[in-house]
């Protein structure tokens, strides 16, 4: 039976690690690197969305961009459930724009 351990490969036990991993650190590798890549694509996710609600104000479309930013808060909200963070300054940025966007409309 052909071993089945990911760090044994063609040439033997991987060299970037003097030790053998557990199945269960390289599943925490593993899951640590899947949470760190869908924390990036958020991040680029809000920025696409607010950088979409900044076309929609320089276009003077002040309700497509509360439309956006309302987008960027829900988005947030899902992630929040999927246990993805969202920075921080970014839902600082989405906040207040659209705060500043909304008190303009009035």
């Amino acid at each position: 039976q052909a071993c089945c351990h990911p760090q044994v490969g063609k040439s033997g036990i991987s060299s970037v690690h003097k030790q053998v991993l557990s199945m269960d650190q390289i599943l925490k590798q593993l899951l640590a690197k899947a949470v760190n890549e869908c924390e990036e694509a958020q991040r680029l996710v809000v920025s696409a969305l607010n950088g979409l609600a900044a076309l929609s104000l320089i276009n003077k479309d002040a309700n497509g961009a509360i439309e956006k930013y309302r987008k960027v808060l829900a988005e947030i909200e899902m992630a929040k459930a999927e246990g993805v963070k969202t920075d921080t300054l970014q839902q600082l940025h989405t906040l207040h724009n659209m705060g500043e966007v909304l008190r303009s409309a009035d």
